[in-house]
């Protein structure tokens, strides 16, 4: 809780009187209650006022707020402090004796900074200058020779060293990683803790929370000391040697020439003066003091040494001054002397003559003056002539006062280094492009770089990367959509025809292949190829599809309107056209495996395929072009607040100066100036944003020619290695000066001309001379190691990031493979702009980028992901952190199959409990049967995962081709199609390529574990009723009312069979599973049984009882009807509805015949049987048999009886009275 004015603040309690109709006011600052709103008010402005302060940190002037984030920033650093690290850190606060925090702090990490305890974890540098973690197992003293040979290093003031050095300790430390762990004895200076882990700031705050003060000395509490045990802790459990003293040392009291009086040590004697030194005594006085005060007259102390020196040395001054006094009198005697010999010689002057030789020097020394100023004037314009061609641009690697450039931080993702280009361009895509392809419905928060890049690197059906391409090609067919609705509705001049260069014949073969591949999906599947079912199964194969697709031909209006909307777009300038070209292995491999089993290159492939695609839509065009313009017309808005600012200010300076403007006035102008460059630098900043949406080149690039990059995705500063650009090595090797790091740019380049120049006047040659070769000594040890551009170790004089005059390991001009490093600290900025040269012509560019920007660059450096980055580079926090946070949609992205689990296996066991399931509800609600001996021994085999078609033979496609063995016998090629015989379910394009230029044979093979799933989907398929089927494989309904009988059959079979060959020609499970989703949408599931409801009672139980009508396929409960129906009716069954109506057969007249009497009853009784039928016949329940039905009553006794249980029984129903057998002859022993 946050301290207010350094106490403990007490938040008021919730009353106990509340009601619920009272008005109360909630601080959510606080989280407190006030009825009254002056309490609440005034709390309001305490939380803001700066009266707080942190409790954990003592940072004061805080508002409330403040103080809570920093206290939990506190609470988050106290967490990550190392664990191994507590117990000898409080350990050794118990050894001091400070009465400032500060102090003793300093003391404890004076001495833990450098030294390594026994079992903490460290970085120990052992073979290649790669650090490995370890942890320390034991401490090893310095020997005494190194102790003995150690200097002493000079240390600044108030700094303390310990005894012995911590430079001079060994370690013994074990790897963490390796599984046989051996101890290794590694020196001082190749151990490390990993950065940040241990630093002044943590330290301080860490010892903070423990310590407390006692008679003015901060010491470490006693519960602390309790708790872990500090007391019984020894210095040889955590360290080695003897126990430090970390207790303040006691300043000396000789200092100068301070003496000490032995006898009263407490008393300290004054400053004497040195004339005690030089001067004499008495012998009587001098004795008697060093009698009184030094017992000890042999004795001499180090002051009494002093003085005899420094007074021999005033002796020697004195000496010295005496003698060069006597030298110049001398010489002054000497001056005299010859001036009077020299008047005594020559003949006194007139006046004239004085005068002439007076006016005569005055001449000569106004020409020296002028011909000095003339010198000093040419050498001036030497040196800006000088400095111009020193100050001219020029190549970076011929400059010798280059530099030591930062080393950036090597790039250690999960991605490829060479692939990770292409990972940042579908970020800044997705980031810069996501409202127009939808992101927020796939992805509600974002698709983060770890969402990326387990979509890239992951092998998942149904992970983050199926997502992606489902977005990316709903994206296209709806752009699709639009466009050729806007076609429809645009009227197109007739004008010339577009012109193609045709000469590469192999793109024409592509895009011919590609236009009959445009109609194969509504061909074989019956369905337009942006209708079908997408989902993980069939992405690959429509992807695929879309992929063969692209490119294709199209109307003449069409490719009119593309080429005038799109920039000139042609069917030959399509990406999908170019992949198929350029990498026609991705396609072969999604005909046989998933999109998910691809390589990272090959994905990064597709998923910019499709970018491209995208992007040459002309909605997306036109919302580039809307960017460019608003960044365009920005700058100019900019340049004219920027004109018009200035403007105003001179007018104020003008006004200001001819006072006529007040004081109040002039802090107005300044504070509408003000809020005028508080203006421009937002629309600065926002200018810079738009910026980074439409850059597609780098900022700049360096001496090496690396490419620096700023992504609007991806915080950090990035640099590219790419020696594509760098061209030949030059003539000589970088030239360099030792002293360029340790002067101004402008005194090296005077220095160079005072050296050139020989008191002449230089040309230009002799100028560009000196400034292209000064000090010929070569680049050394000046710009940072990159070990994936290193290939040799340089000779010596010679460097990484220069120019060596060595073809083969020149670090700039040499073979190098491509990498990535990036800057994440603020310091980095700083480094980088001080070590670009200004006179380069690639870094005076660059340089010029980081200084304009640097503002907004640091603060997008500390949203850096440095720990995804480089992975070496996360605390152990961030990396308990990443294990467990999951994305909850991707949990199951296996599908519920165990990691590792190989695609095909999965795709493999999916299918066939869709098979079985989909066999069952068919089966179960009456939509067909399978036309097999056995059903349940053909769904035991497909159980049992192989494949027995339980019939002598399939028969398939519109020429019925046979398969007597489906798990061997496959179709040669020449049998393959509806018509000629090629394969349907795949463009020809693809399945007779070999050469990556020329489209020839080239047959995918098809596994037999694919043939006999394609034989199990075609079973199933045939077994259904054609009548329960819809379209696509069928008819509808209002096609079937409205078509003749014949059209109905071929129209419905011309599907189904292309659909049956294309099946059978599969040669993936992505196939399989978009042939399976075209049956299961074509099937009418609401004609099955299992969904039918009886008509009569309007319920669905009992399907067992369901009996369904051959014409309106509506169910009846078998016992629902009149008269109730035991068992299923043989053949057709029609409802009372739609049952047909019987024709009356009209009765013959006949002439009467000669018959006898006998002879006519037989003929009326005949007649009139034919009249009478069951359904005339009451219902009831027999006498005999106790069931219910249609029954016979006796005329006598009343009962009725079924006509089969009647004794004994009758053939026919009596037209006439009938009574029972019993009626007519009772007799006690016949049968009821």
């Amino acid at each position: 809780m946050p301290l207010l004015y350094k106490k403990r603040f007490e938040r008021n309690e919730i009353p106990s009187d509340l009601k619920d109709s009272d008005e109360l006011f909630y601080c959510e600052t606080t989280q407190e209650i006030f009825q009254d709103y002056e309490e609440f008010f005034a709390r309001i402005i305490l939380c803001n006022s700066l009266v707080w302060a942190c409790q954990l940190t003592g940072k004061s002037n805080l508002t409330f707020q403040e103080a809570l984030n920093s206290e939990e920033t506190a609470r988050k650093t106290l967490k990550e402090f190392p664990m191994e690290l507590r117990i000898p850190v409080l350990y050794l606060v118990s050894l001091t004796e400070r009465k400032s925090i500060n102090e003793l702090a300093e003391d404890v990490f004076s001495f833990a900074r450098d030294r390594y305890f026994i079992g903490e974890c460290v970085e120990v540098g052992i073979n290649d200058h790669s650090w490995v973690s370890c942890r320390v197992l034991q401490v090893l003293e310095p020997a005494e020779k190194k102790l003995h040979d150690y200097k002493t290093p000079k240390l600044k003031n108030g700094e303390r060293q310990f005894w012995p050095p911590a430079s001079l300790y060994k370690y013994v430390v074990e790897p963490l990683t390796e599984e046989k762990k051996k101890g290794i004895i590694v020196e001082a200076h190749q151990i490390h803790r990993k950065k940040g882990v241990y630093t002044k700031e943590k330290n301080k705050l860490y010892l903070k929370q423990f310590i407390e003060q006692k008679n003015g000395i901060w010491c470490l509490k006693e519960s602390t000391a309790n708790k872990v045990g500090i007391p019984m802790i020894q210095f040889n459990q955590i360290f080695v040697g003897k126990t430090p003293v970390l207790k303040p040392i006691k300043k000396a009291l000789i200092n100068g020439l301070k003496i000490t009086n032995n006898n009263s040590p407490k008393k300290e004697k004054r400053q004497e003066s040195l004339d005690k030194y030089f001067f004499k005594k008495s012998p009587s006085k001098a004795s008697s003091q060093v009698a009184s005060k030094s017992p000890k007259k042999n004795c001499e102390t180090p002051q009494k040494i002093m003085a005899k020196k420094l007074k021999q040395k005033y002796k020697s001054s004195m000496k010295n001054s005496t003698l060069i006094s006597k030298i110049r009198n001398k010489q002054d005697l000497l001056k005299e002397k010859k001036k009077k010999e020299f008047l005594q010689s020559h003949t006194p002057m007139t006046s004239a003559e004085l005068q002439k030789i007076k006016e005569k020097q005055k001449e000569d020394k106004i020409k020296s003056q002028a011909e000095k100023r003339a010198k000093k004037k040419a050498k001036k314009i030497e040196l800006a002539n000088f400095m111009k061609e020193w100050n001219r641009q020029r190549e970076d690697l011929e400059l010798e006062d280059l530099k030591e450039m930062p080393t950036p931080t090597p790039l250690e993702s999960r991605i490829p280094n060479d692939c990770f280009g292409d990972f940042v361009m579908v970020m800044e895509f997705l980031h810069n492009f996501g409202d127009s392809v939808q992101i927020k419905d796939y992805f509600p928060g974002g698709l983060t770089f770890d969402l990326l890049e387990r979509a890239i690197v992951e092998k998942e059906i149904a992970g983050p990367l199926c997502d992606i391409i489902q977005m990316l090609l709903d994206t296209i067919f709806k752009l699709q959509e639009e466009e050729d609705d806007e076609i429809k509705d645009t009227v197109m001049d007739k004008g010339q025809d577009i012109y193609v260069d045709r000469r590469d014949i192999t793109a024409l073969e592509g895009v011919k292949c590609a236009t009959n591949a445009a109609s194969w999906s509504q061909l074989f599947q019956g369905t337009p190829l942006d209708k079908l079912t997408i989902d993980a199964s069939t992405l690959t194969e429509v992807l695929r599809l879309h992929l063969l697709a692209s490119g294709g031909r199209s109307g003449d209006n069409s490719a009119k309107w593309r080429y005038q909307q799109r920039g000139g777009y042609t069917s030959f300038d399509d990406p999908g056209l170019m992949l198929r070209l350029h990498q026609p292995h991705i396609l072969r491999a999604l005909s046989q495996s998933t999109v998910s089993d691809l390589s990272v290159g090959d994905k990064l492939a597709i998923l910019h395929c499709l970018m491209n695609q995208i992007l040459t839509f002309a909605n997306l065009r036109d919302e580039i072009e809307e960017r460019c313009e608003k960044v365009k017309q920005g700058r100019i808005e900019l340049k004219t607040l920027h004109a018009a600012d200035i403007k105003r200010e001179k007018e104020l300076i003008i006004k200001l100066k001819a006072r006529e403007i007040t004081p109040e006035q002039m802090n107005q102008e300044k504070a509408v100036l003000e809020k005028h460059i508080q203006s421009r630098k937002r629309k600065s900043d926002e200018l810079n944003e738009l910026n980074l949406f439409t850059q597609i080149m780098p900022i700049g690039l360096d001496r090496a020619y690396r490419r620096f990059w700023l992504f609007s995705s991806l915080p950090g500063i990035f640099v590219e290695y790419d020696n594509q650009l760098t061209g030949t090595c030059l003539p000589k090797p970088t030239p360099l000066n030792k002293s360029s790091n340790l002067e101004d740019a402008a005194a090296y380049a005077r220095r160079l001309f005072e050296e050139g120049s020989n008191k002449e006047n230089l040309d230009g040659d002799k100028i560009k001379k000196i400034a292209m070769t000064p000090n010929k000594k070569l680049l050394a040890e000046k710009n940072g190691d990159c070990e994936d551009t290193i290939r040799n170790k340089p000779s010596d004089g010679l460097k990484p990031l220069t120019c060596w005059a060595d073809p083969v390991n020149c670090p700039v001009h040499g073979a190098m493979k491509m990498c990535w490093s990036f800057f994440h600290e603020e310091s980095d900025v700083d480094k980088l702009i001080e070590s670009l040269n200004d006179r380069g012509l690639r870094e005076h560019n660059l340089r010029k980028f980081l200084i304009d920007q640097k503002n907004k660059i640091i603060q997008n450096l500390s949203k850096c992901p440095v720990s995804k980055l480089n992975s070496s580079m996360a605390s152990k926090s961030e990396e308990i952190r990443k294990t467990g946070r999951g994305n909850s949609k991707y949990e199951n992205a296996n599908l519920n199959f165990p990691l590792g689990t190989p695609n095909n296996e999965i795709l493999a066991s999916i299918l066939r409990d869709l098979i079985l399931e989909t066999e069952q509800k068919i089966n179960d609600g009456c939509l067909g049967s399978l036309k097999v001996e056995s059903r349940e021994e053909w769904k035991k085999a497909i159980e049992a995962t192989f494949y027995d078609k339980q019939c002598d033979q399939l028969i398939w496609g519109p020429r019925k081709r046979q398969l007597e063995d489906s798990s061997t016998n496959i179709p040669d090629d020449d049998s393959k199609s509806e018509e000629s015989g090629s394969r349907p379910g795949t463009p020809s394009s693809e399945l007779t390529y070999k050469d990556p230029l020329r489209f020839r044979g080239n047959d995918v093979e098809q596994s037999i574990i694919i043939r006999d799933f394609a034989s199990a989907i075609l079973q199933v398929e045939q077994s259904v009723d054609q009548k329960y089927l819809k379209r696509p494989l069928g008819l509808d309904e209002k096609e079937r009312n409205n078509l003749k009988e014949s059209i109905k059959k071929e129209d419905s079979l011309k599907v189904k069979e292309r659909w049956e060959t294309s099946l059978m020609s599969s040669t993936s499970f992505a196939q399989l599973f978009l042939h399976f989703t075209t049956l299961d949408n074509s099937i009418e599931w609401g004609k099955s049984i299992l969904k039918a409801y009886c008509r009569i009672c309007r319920r669905r139980g009992d399907p067992e009882k369901m009996l369904l009508c051959d014409k309106c396929n509506k169910g009846h409960h078998m016992y629902c009807l009149k008269p109730p129906l035991k068992k299923v009716p043989d053949g057709d069954w029609f409802c009372m509805r739609c049952k047909p109506r019987e024709k009356a057969v009209p009765v013959k007249k006949s002439k009467p015949l000669f018959t006898t009497d006998a002879e006519a009853d037989e003929i009326n009784e005949s007649r009139e049987d034919k009249k009478i039928t069951e359904k005339d016949l009451p219902v009831g329940k027999c006498s005999s048999c106790s069931e219910k039905g249609s029954l016979i009553k006796c005329d006598s006794c009343k009962k009725g009886q079924h006509l089969l249980c009647i004794y004994p029984p009758i053939r026919k129903i009596p037209s006439r009275k009938w009574f029972c057998h019993k009626c007519r002859q009772p007799n006690p022993t016949l049968p009821d």
